[in-house]
């Protein structure tokens, strides 16, 4: 159904902006619903009879977090019939003014209040609330749903009661006009309290001079306890500016406000407020009252109040009278210590809060904005131009300082704004307007400026705005942040505000070009220019700043977690990754300090993909098995060498023996392999990994995994790439129960296991991508490919590494192999080698690396059939001398007439050569279009020992390095000669 309805909203695109907010709120419920039963299937989906005690607890939990949705999707759909959103399927929403209650239900509690009602019975008596004992000045906000209707009589009622007239002598009831009048409401209030003393004083007020409006406003409101109701307050920004008129309101008093706006009655109320369901009039009226929490119990939440006539510090949050401290007026002495060390601690508490957010790396910039600002000796308004290339962090670093400035006395305003995109002189005016007034402090000008707030800054134009604008700036020391100057046209037009400004104002514009800096701050301003972090301050940056967090509680329905490159990332911080158990997607790629994987990765059932390469993990944990729906496996660093040479079984034992001390100590003192395991961890990797790795040979090369037995179980695999097979033939065993399987990589395969590896290569018929990796030493897989029976028809690319003497016959029956690559396989015979090769149908890359073929000559000869490398159009020649060997046999590569028609891409690499290898007849290459060329020449060490032990000074790697380029480019040009003669010039690159 929530579906069909989210169809239909999609459809219909309503413009109404409540019913597009609650047609969100549908959707969020929706995709927690969505949410909480995949929850279940995967915790409680078919436990076995032992694992049903231990699903009690989920189940329990699941079905506690379906009971609160349930009362979620309740009151959606309640919402929607008790405001008349929907007339029914696919119906247009009712009108705004109708529906406002619908955000509100969400957003600020009125839910939790109207079930609290519902359920508990809890509502509020409003006489209370405002005869409630306490000494500090509180406020109290009315909503309803239905807008005001109702709201007078509930008010007037609890007005009039006798208890509240007793305790309060002073009351008003004002009705806030529209536009707001600041005059007219002050004046309004300082007729009541002339009324509430009676009828000649109430008859002098005709005489009063309005000037004298504030100090008879300040003498009522600082030595009478006072009642205030507000009627029809609109919007948070006239309460803005009647706030300020009660700063200094004497204790005890209180302010009722009545609004049609939920946002507004709970901004009234404070950040700390609470709300509970007055009273409900009707089926679609329902009165909720906004107090401060602790109200109702009688326990005051301390604000810092004013105890004293005293000036004020103005912080983010209240307004603290300094006079407080030292004057002796509250009633209770203890009362007095607890305001004070409220006051005092919100002072620390932001003064911390900057200190917490100490930008790493720029306490220099900081430190030098700082002292620019402050300095008062030039006696003029100075601008400060902070420019630099995006993402450095400038709107960062002068926030910073701003927010600074704001807690000192430099200034009497401090403005921050941020210029919007695209640009609109009128909007950003504007916005500095706003911003102005909201610095403004003094009820005086608030009743002063009521002559420029006859026409409201919504509707002012752009010349109205910089009078206003520059009016609230006249004559006052100020700072203005404007952020994100974009060009010069854009200064020319704001600059004309700041000329009122007192002298020792400051002004700090951020931009990215340099000559748009220069110009703001002209002759007498100061301009800086933002650097990258350098080196040491970056890494400081990340080690004292960077938490790093990997696996959080708020990330319990996470999808995808990649972590490809991540630096520091160590074992221990992936231990709590079995609480992710909807994670489909885990990428350790490139973190090279991983080396081990731990248990709980087994409770990853929803896991698709594994993905560890480039790391220092040499075996999956054993509870891979579990992960059933897993398709995807790669793991293992890329090698292109092959080891030719291997250690006997005995001396690699011993090594390991030698080994032992050190890896048993670990197991008590794990900080010992500095490897970030846990004592658990490092008992694993020194007893069940370590030692099969020595035997193995999988020390230095780590081109492939070991893996647990069961692998049969993870039937959905589609790629299981590089894994060891050299102990025995179980692993193989179940690789062949793996028939959905496309691409698959082996390592360790030798003449004991290739009969039941060519027994499991039968059976993948699916296979599309085979590489092959021979166990160390020089037999390799000689004969272990050929008892093949039947080759996976469907093999695309074929990667062989190691010595095979021969090519396998059956790689002729591959009809769709496109790509092969053959790595150290010391073909004998490469004349029947490359015969073979060029006869397979529709290869399309080969690629000949590190003595794929004995003898010291590749010779491409033309064909006897056109069908000889008939598609081949990349050929790529790496040769290296032999690990562990410093041979290098190739002496020339040659191509005849008429060979490899459709060739393209020609790449050669040759390292460690002693003398050039002769390259001919790239010139009668009819389709090449690249040849890609590096060349690394064999090192004279014995001219090295010379150059170090005569006594002349010289660089040697310097002269190495000339050296190589010099007889590189020598071998370029002598390629180049032959590629000129080809008639498509092809272009020579490095490689």
């Amino acid at each position: 159904m929530m579906r069909s309805f989210m169809m239909v909203a999609h459809e219909e695109r309503d413009g109404n902006k409540v019913n597009k907010t609650w047609v969100k709120q549908v959707r969020d419920t929706a995709y927690d619903v969505e949410d909480c039963l995949q929850d279940f299937a995967v915790r409680v989906k078919k436990p076995s009879r032992w694992h049903i005690l231990r699903t009690l607890l989920d189940r329990r939990r699941v079905a506690k977090q379906m009971k609160e949705l349930r009362a979620k999707v309740e009151d959606v759909s309640q919402r929607s019939l008790r405001y008349r959103l929907t007339n029914g399927s696919g119906s247009k929403a009712a009108t705004a003014a109708d529906q406002s209650s619908v955000i509100a239900a969400a957003m600020f509690g009125v839910d939790d209040a109207r079930r609290a009602a519902k359920q508990d019975n809890k509502r509020v008596d409003l006489v209370k609330l405002i005869s409630e004992e306490g000494d500090n000045p509180k406020v109290i906000t009315v909503w309803g749903t239905s807008g005001d209707v109702g709201q007078a009589s509930i008010i007037r009622e609890a007005y009039e009661h006798p208890d509240v007239r007793s305790k309060f002598p002073v009351r008003a009831w004002v009705r806030v006009m529209h536009p707001f009048s600041p005059k007219s409401f002050v004046l309004s209030l300082v007729n009541q309290f002339h009324a509430t003393d009676g009828v000649e004083d109430l008859l002098e007020t005709e005489n009063t001079d309005h000037q004298n409006l504030a100090p008879e406003f300040n003498g009522y409101v600082t030595k009478e306890r006072c009642l205030i109701v507000l009627n029809d307050l609109s919007t948070i920004e006239e309460w803005d500016q009647i706030e300020k008129c009660f700063r200094n309101i004497k204790k005890g008093s209180r302010i009722v406000v009545m609004t049609g706006q939920v946002e507004v009655a709970s901004l009234c109320a404070g950040q700390e407020s609470q709300v509970s369901e007055l009273k409900q009039l009707s089926a679609d009226q329902t009165l909720y009252a906004f107090y401060v929490k602790g109200f109702q119990s009688g326990e005051d939440v301390k604000k810092p109040g004013p105890c004293s006539d005293g000036p004020t510090a103005s912080t983010n949050d209240h307004t603290v009278v300094s006079g407080e401290i030292i004057e002796d007026r509250c009633k209770d002495t203890d009362e007095l210590h607890k305001v004070v060390k409220k006051s005092i601690s919100r002072i620390r508490t932001r003064a911390g809060g900057l200190e917490e957010s100490q930008l790493i790396g720029r306490e220099k910039e900081i430190a030098y904005l700082n002292n620019l600002i402050s300095n008062r000796d030039n006696q003029q308004v100075q601008v400060i131009s902070v420019y630099g290339m995006g993402g450095l962090g400038k709107t960062t670093l002068v926030d910073n300082v701003y927010q600074r400035q704001k807690l000192g006395d430099r200034f009497e305003k401090c403005v921050f704004v941020t210029i919007m995109r695209p640009f609109k002189l009128v909007e950003l005016l504007r916005s500095l307007a706003a911003r102005l007034h909201e610095a403004s402090s003094r009820k005086e000008e608030l009743i002063e400026r009521s002559a420029s707030t006859k026409k409201t800054m919504a509707t002012m134009g752009v010349e109205d705005l910089i009078v206003e604008s520059g009016r609230l700036l006249g004559g006052k020391s100020c700072l203005i942040i404007l952020d994100d100057l974009s060009s010069i046209t854009e200064w020319d037009q704001i600059s004309p505000v700041f000329r009122q400004m007192e002298k020792t104002s400051r002004i700090v514009v951020t931009t990215r070009e340099e000559d748009i800096a220069k110009h703001c701050s002209g002759q007498h301003g100061k301009i800086h220019k933002l650097q990258v972090l350098e080196q040491e301050e970056a890494r400081q940056l990340f080690s004292e700043k960077w938490r790093p967090f990997y696996i959080s509680d708020k990330m319990r329905f996470l999808r995808v977690l990649d972590l490809e490159g991540t630096n520091g990332l160590v074992a221990h911080h992936l231990d709590h990754i079995g609480k992710l158990l909807h994670l489909r997607y885990l990428s350790l790629r490139g973190c090279d300090d991983i080396v081990l994987l731990p248990d709980s990765l087994g409770n990853l059932r929803q896991l698709q993909t594994l993905d560890i390469r480039d790391t220092d993990i040499i075996a999956l944990p054993k509870t891979i098995t579990k992960l059933q729906k897993l398709q995807y496996i790669h793991a293992a660093k890329k090698s292109e060498r092959v080891q030719d040479d291997s250690e006997s079984s005995t001396t690699r034992f011993f090594e390991f023996l030698g080994l032992c001390p050190r890896l048993c100590a670990s197991c008590c003192v794990p900080s010992l392999l500095a490897m970030g395991l846990s004592r658990r961890g490092a008992c694993t990797l020194a007893c069940c990994i370590a030692f099969p790795a020595t035997m193995q040979d999988l020390r230095y090369i780590r081109s492939s995994v070991m893996v647990p037995r069961g692998l049969r179980k993870l039937r959905d695999l589609h790629t299981l790439k590089d894994v060891h097979v050299g102990r025995g033939n179980v692993v193989l065993q179940d690789i062949e129960r793996l028939t959905g399987l496309r691409k698959l990589g082996l390592t360790g395969i030798n003449k004991k296991n290739g009969p039941a590896f060519c027994s499991a290569l039968s059976r993948l018929s699916r296979l599309e991508s085979l590489s092959v990796r021979s166990s160390a030493g020089k037999p390799g897989m000689c004969g272990c490919l050929d008892m093949m029976s039947s080759p996976p028809a469907n093999l695309q690319s074929l990667k062989l590494y190691g010595n095979l003497g021969t090519l396998p016959k059956w790689i002729k029956e591959l009809q769709y192999l496109v790509k092969l690559k053959l790595v150290g396989n010391r073909l004998s015979d490469y004349d029947s080698g490359l015969k073979f090769l060029g006869s397979l149908p529709k290869l399309d890359i080969l690629v000949l690396s590190d003595q794929s073929f004995e003898g010291d000559t590749l010779h491409f000869q033309s064909p006897q059939t056109e069908n000889a490398f008939g598609n081949l159009r990349v050929l790529r020649i790496a040769y290296k001398p032999i690990l562990g060997s410093s041979e290098f046999r190739m002496k020339s590569v040659k191509f005849d007439v008429g060979v490899m028609r459709k060739l393209e891409l020609l790449q050669l690499e040759l390292w460690k050569i002693r003398n050039e290898v002769d390259i001919s007849g790239l010139e009668v290459l009819p389709s090449i279009n690249e040849v890609q060329f590096r060349a690394v020449f064999y090192v004279d060490w014995k001219w090295i020992e010379k150059a170090r032990a005569s006594n002349k000074p010289v660089d040697i790697t310097k002269e190495i390095k000339q050296e190589q380029r010099r007889k590189e480019s020598e071998y370029k040009n002598k390629l180049r000669e032959q590629l000129d003669k080809n008639p498509n010039r092809p272009v020579l690159t490095s490689y």
